[in-house]
């Protein structure tokens, strides 16, 4: 008994060791820049999106096999009963063997080379390429738009804890107002309206804390899982400071330039449109006769007389085949792969637009933001001077309670204003800086 209580303990230990390692790689410390990071390695979207590409590059390697011979090899076997007679007259017709071998079986061998396709071969290896390309262009597209989403989430809960932050010091305030306000009211000072006024304000406080604290939770959990961590994982933000930010030196024709340039949708697009000349091409392809080389070899069963002796042959050819009537089929796909063309050259037309667009309002959108940024510090100074005024009235008895409570909300709500104001200066310069990527609407084009 004494020796399974020594060997308990132990046990428990290791286990309350395991226990506690096990909490402590819940939590995980961040910065902006490890985020993003985490995110290109373990983002769903981007596993996805690399077994996607992993396909494209079988694509490719399946496009190549079909320069190469294919090689078949084919076998039957078959039994036949013998309890049945055949006329003398009909046997004498049968060639030796026929009818009479009990057991009967055979193979072959054959391979075949393409000698020329009209070119289809070709097309569809270039157009495997450009598909490999295509997706490529498309997992870097996505690639930008979750790193933007990762910072946008990063400084969404930064913003939202400083939020936090500002109402757990509102509820100080208010806190120690209602204490005067029922010590006033005590001593005859002060009526029971101003202390029901500042009670609410109290309560409407601490809710306000409440659904800032849920959000933080939940935007918390949403970026866990943009991090391809569990939902459950807590993060600690290390970057906390989102001010202080100021717009670099852009010349805007050349962030334009570089953004069609440079933009991943945008190629992306481009190669569409090659890929629709290559549709052509392999439409026109149809037109070409086609010539395939084969050589075949067989064997089969022995001769009933010669068991020794098998039946063998082989031969070798030539096929050529032409489509002389279709009755239009080849002209319709041909014109229904241009109108595919034309069809995508407006695509690209409006995607172009839309991308300079996009970088013109990025720029213009830094700038508005600029001066927000600047009114919402100097009305929050403002606001907290107004405040401070209004209290020591208060406490002189010249304003009422609700005009003391009128300037703490306004106090209260510029700081939001400013918090908030900070957070989407500092994603506005983010999306800049991406040639306006961050704001796009579409996926890439389609």
């Amino acid at each position: 008994m004494k020796i399974r209580r020594c060997c308990t303990r132990p046990a428990l230990l290791v286990l309350a060791v395991c226990v506690i390692s096990g909490q402590s790689a819940e939590s995980v410390d961040l910065s902006a820049e490890m985020a993003v990071e985490m995110a290109m390695k373990n983002n769903y979207s981007i596993k996805a999106l690399e077994h996607q590409q992993k396909q494209a590059e079988y694509d490719i390697k399946s496009a190549k096999t079909g320069f190469l011979p294919s090689v078949n090899l084919s076998g039957s076997y078959s039994r036949t009963g013998l309890d049945f007679e055949i006329p003398a007259a009909f046997s004498a017709m049968m060639p030796p063997g026929m009818g009479l071998d009990q057991n009967s079986f055979n193979y072959a061998i054959q391979i075949q080379q393409p000698i020329f396709t009209g070119f289809a071969l070709l097309n569809g290896l270039n157009s495997a390429k450009l598909s490999s390309a295509i997706t490529e262009k498309s997992a870097e597209t996505a690639k930008q738009k979750i790193r933007y989403a990762v910072l946008q989430v990063y400084w969404g809960i930064v913003s939202l804890q400083k939020s936090a932050s500002v109402t757990s010091e509102a509820i100080k305030q208010l806190e120690e107002l209602t204490s005067n306000q029922e010590a006033r009211m005590e001593q005859g000072m002060s009526t029971e309206h101003d202390y029901l006024l500042t009670k609410a304000s109290l309560a409407q406080a601490r809710m306000n804390e409440l659904k800032v604290n849920k959000s933080v939770s939940s935007m918390k959990r949403q970026f866990a899982i943009l991090l391809g961590l569990p939902a459950t994982t807590e993060i600690n933000l290390i970057d906390t400071s989102a001010e202080g930010n100021v717009l670099p030196d852009v010349n805007l024709d050349s962030a334009v330039s570089s953004a069609l340039s440079e933009r991943p949708d945008l190629n992306e697009t481009r190669l569409k449109m090659n890929l629709t000349e290559l549709g052509i091409k392999s439409a026109k392809s149809a037109f070409y006769p086609s010539l395939v080389a084969a050589f075949s070899y067989s064997n089969e069963s022995p001769e009933l007389d010669e068991k020794e002796r098998w039946r063998y042959s082989w031969r070798a050819s030539a096929a050529l085949s032409f489509n002389l009537l279709d009755w239009g089929n080849r002209n319709f796909k041909l014109k229904k792969a241009k109108e595919q063309q034309l069809a995508l050259k407006e695509v690209l037309q409006e995607k172009t637009a839309t991308v300079e667009k996009e970088v013109l309002d990025a720029y213009h959108e830094v700038e508005q933001l600029q001066s927000e940024t600047e009114a919402a510090e100097l009305l929050m100074e403002a606001r907290e001077k107004a405040y401070n005024a209004s209290l020591a009235k208060y406490e002189e008895g010249v304003i009422p309670m609700y005009e003391l409570l009128d300037a703490h909300n306004s106090l209260i709500s510029a700081k939001y204003a400013a918090l908030q104001t900070a957070t989407s200066l500092k994603l506005a310069i983010i999306n800049m800086d991406m040639g306006g990527l961050g704001s796009s609407s579409s996926f890439g084009a389609q």
